[in-house]
């Protein structure tokens, strides 16, 4: 698995609990919009996840 894919799983994990959390549909945009900016900044998307 690349590490694209394993971004792209983590990030839908992510949304979907916010989801579950009953986040507002723009709050969840807003959080995804920001996730996704900050990842392709830092340039390494897996290691910028990994937070255990």
């Amino acid at each position: 698995m690349t590490d694209t894919n394993q971004f792209q799983d983590k990030f839908q994990r992510y949304i979907r609990y916010l989801q579950y959390r009953n986040y507002s549909r723009k709050t969840i945009k807003t959080y995804a919009l920001h996730l996704e900016r900050f990842f392709r900044l830092s340039g390494l998307p897996e290691a910028a996840l990994r937070h255990d």
